[in-house]
Protein backbone atom coordinates (compact mmCIF):
# COMPACT_ATOMS: atom_id res chain seq x y z
CA UNK A 1 0.00 0.00 0.00
CA UNK A 2 2.79 2.38 0.68
CA UNK A 3 4.62 1.79 -2.53
CA UNK A 4 1.39 2.29 -4.06
CA UNK A 5 0.52 5.54 -2.46
CA UNK A 6 4.52 6.56 -3.29
CA UNK A 7 4.32 5.70 -6.60
CA UNK A 8 0.41 7.61 -7.16
CA UNK A 9 2.32 11.03 -5.67
CA UNK A 10 5.33 10.37 -7.74
CA UNK A 11 3.08 10.34 -10.86
CA UNK A 12 0.72 13.32 -9.80
CA UNK A 13 3.62 15.52 -9.42
CA UNK A 14 5.14 14.77 -13.00
CA UNK A 15 1.88 15.20 -14.09
CA UNK A 16 1.29 18.48 -12.97
CA UNK A 17 4.55 20.19 -12.99
CA UNK A 18 3.83 19.18 -16.80
CA UNK A 19 1.99 22.39 -19.19
CA UNK A 20 -0.89 20.91 -20.97
CA UNK A 21 0.06 20.20 -24.81
CA UNK A 22 -2.45 23.11 -26.16
CA UNK A 23 -0.68 25.30 -24.07
CA UNK A 24 2.92 24.55 -25.55
CA UNK A 25 2.06 24.77 -28.81
CA UNK A 26 1.16 28.83 -28.73
CA UNK A 27 3.70 30.98 -28.51
CA UNK A 28 3.68 33.58 -25.85
CA UNK A 29 2.98 36.94 -28.26
CA UNK A 30 1.21 36.04 -31.46
CA UNK A 31 3.30 36.77 -34.53
CA UNK A 32 0.99 39.35 -36.48
CA UNK A 33 0.96 41.49 -32.71
CA UNK A 34 5.30 40.99 -32.47
CA UNK A 35 5.37 41.93 -35.77
CA UNK A 36 3.34 44.86 -35.17
CA UNK A 37 5.48 46.03 -32.86
CA UNK A 38 8.58 45.61 -34.43
CA UNK A 39 7.32 47.73 -37.66
CA UNK A 40 6.48 50.56 -35.05
CA UNK A 41 9.11 50.29 -32.81
CA UNK A 42 11.34 50.27 -36.78
CA UNK A 43 9.20 53.50 -37.74
CA UNK A 44 9.71 55.49 -34.48
CA UNK A 45 13.23 54.71 -34.50
CA UNK A 46 13.71 55.61 -38.44
CA UNK A 47 11.90 58.92 -37.70
CA UNK A 48 13.86 59.78 -34.77
CA UNK A 49 16.99 59.25 -36.99
CA UNK A 50 15.66 61.61 -40.22
CA UNK A 51 15.15 64.45 -37.40
CA UNK A 52 18.25 64.07 -35.76
CA UNK A 53 19.86 64.28 -39.59
CA UNK A 54 17.52 66.87 -40.36
CA UNK A 55 18.65 69.22 -37.32
CA UNK A 56 22.51 68.29 -38.76
CA UNK A 57 22.45 69.09 -42.36
CA UNK A 58 21.46 72.78 -41.94
CA UNK A 59 23.62 75.61 -42.70
CA UNK A 60 23.86 77.37 -39.27
CA UNK A 61 24.50 73.62 -38.02
CA UNK A 62 27.30 72.68 -40.26
CA UNK A 63 28.97 76.10 -39.75
CA UNK A 64 28.70 75.91 -35.93
CA UNK A 65 30.23 72.12 -35.66
CA UNK A 66 32.99 73.38 -38.39
CA UNK A 67 33.66 75.92 -36.07
CA UNK A 68 34.58 73.33 -33.57
CA UNK A 69 36.47 71.31 -35.98
CA UNK A 70 34.08 68.62 -35.62
CA UNK A 71 32.12 66.91 -39.36
CA UNK A 72 28.31 67.18 -38.80
CA UNK A 73 27.74 63.83 -41.41
CA UNK A 74 29.85 62.01 -38.75
CA UNK A 75 27.87 63.11 -35.82
CA UNK A 76 24.85 62.50 -37.35
CA UNK A 77 25.60 59.27 -38.35
CA UNK A 78 27.13 58.24 -34.89
CA UNK A 79 23.15 59.08 -33.76
CA UNK A 80 22.06 55.70 -35.51
CA UNK A 81 24.72 54.26 -33.21
CA UNK A 82 22.24 55.33 -29.63
CA UNK A 83 19.62 53.04 -28.44
CA UNK A 84 15.70 53.48 -29.08
CA UNK A 85 15.66 55.21 -25.60
CA UNK A 86 18.77 57.83 -26.40
CA UNK A 87 17.78 58.60 -29.83
CA UNK A 88 14.35 59.36 -28.74
CA UNK A 89 15.88 62.40 -26.30
CA UNK A 90 17.91 63.29 -28.72
CA UNK A 91 15.01 64.02 -31.11
CA UNK A 92 13.28 65.85 -29.39
CA UNK A 93 16.30 68.01 -27.84
CA UNK A 94 16.98 68.57 -31.65
CA UNK A 95 13.63 69.27 -32.72
CA UNK A 96 12.86 71.77 -29.93
CA UNK A 97 16.71 73.44 -31.45
CA UNK A 98 15.18 73.38 -34.90
CA UNK A 99 12.28 75.34 -33.45
CA UNK A 100 14.25 77.36 -31.28
CA UNK A 101 16.04 77.81 -34.52
CA UNK A 102 13.40 78.84 -36.96
CA UNK A 103 12.34 81.64 -33.98
CA UNK A 104 15.40 83.24 -33.95
CA UNK A 105 15.95 82.43 -30.19
CA UNK A 106 19.96 82.03 -30.53
CA UNK A 107 22.83 83.86 -31.36
CA UNK A 108 25.78 82.76 -33.95
CA UNK A 109 27.66 82.18 -30.55
CA UNK A 110 24.96 80.73 -28.57
CA UNK A 111 24.31 78.37 -31.34
CA UNK A 112 27.31 77.02 -31.73
CA UNK A 113 27.51 75.90 -28.09
CA UNK A 114 24.21 74.69 -28.22
CA UNK A 115 25.60 72.75 -31.05
CA UNK A 116 29.15 71.59 -29.41
CA UNK A 117 27.17 70.48 -26.57
CA UNK A 118 24.91 68.66 -27.80
CA UNK A 119 27.38 66.60 -30.99
CA UNK A 120 29.63 66.01 -27.53
CA UNK A 121 26.39 64.02 -26.31
CA UNK A 122 26.07 61.63 -29.36
CA UNK A 123 29.83 61.13 -29.24
CA UNK A 124 30.34 60.26 -25.73
CA UNK A 125 27.27 58.29 -25.56
CA UNK A 126 28.75 56.09 -28.41
CA UNK A 127 32.00 55.99 -26.97
CA UNK A 128 30.26 54.74 -23.63
CA UNK A 129 28.98 52.03 -25.27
Amino acid sequence: MRQFLSLFLSCALVMSAAPPAEVRDEPIVPRDQLRERLKANSSARAGHLEQVERLFNQAAIHDALRSAKLDSAAVASAASLLSDAELAKLAARSADIERDIAAGAFNNQMLTYIVIALATAVLVLILVH
